[in-house]
């Protein structure tokens, strides 16, 4: 099926995804803290906060999936924590943009996702995707350095 190359691929739901869905590509690219080849996973080296990646890992990528972003229910929210909880998130987008911009890759998908709870607890009201951010916290990180989608 192609090349995906996954940012936040050793996180919770990162780990369950490969497992789940990693067998349906030719390969499997994560972008990590450290580089290296674990089994037919290829890692490369990333640092969103330092804006840094290494180029190779945007050749020839079919697809991307953004799941980075540092942990949301493993550590209490301190002011401290949710401003490093927002900023994971608009590092790691910023990065892959600079990414596709510097490498002219041109990927078939991109896929994000940024905070399970983008929605709030909204009781049992149904949201779909033309439904407005919940007004916590995680609501408003998902929506933290948004621009509007071009039409």
């Amino acid at each position: 099926m192609g090349t995906v190359l996954i940012a936040g691929g050793t996180g919770m739901i990162g780990r369950h995804w490969i497992e789940m869905h990693g067998d349906a590509f030719d390969e499997v690219r994560l972008l990590s803290r450290t580089s290296g080849r674990e089994g037919r996973i290829v890692r490369y080296a990333w640092d969103p906060s330092a804006g840094t990646y290494d180029p190779a890992a945007f050749v020839d990528v079919d697809y991307i999936i953004n799941l980075a972003g540092a942990g949301i229910a493993d550590r209490f929210w301190t002011t401290r924590r949710k401003q490093l909880i927002q900023d994971s998130r608009t590092q790691s987008v910023q990065t892959l943009l600079k990414g596709l911009r510097e490498t002219g890759a041109t990927p078939q998908m991109i896929l994000m996702a940024s905070a399970t709870g983008f929605y709030g607890d909204r009781g049992s009201d149904w949201v779909d995707e033309e439904s407005d951010a919940g007004g916590g916290f995680l609501g408003t990180t998902t929506m933290a350095g948004r621009r509007p989608a071009p039409r």
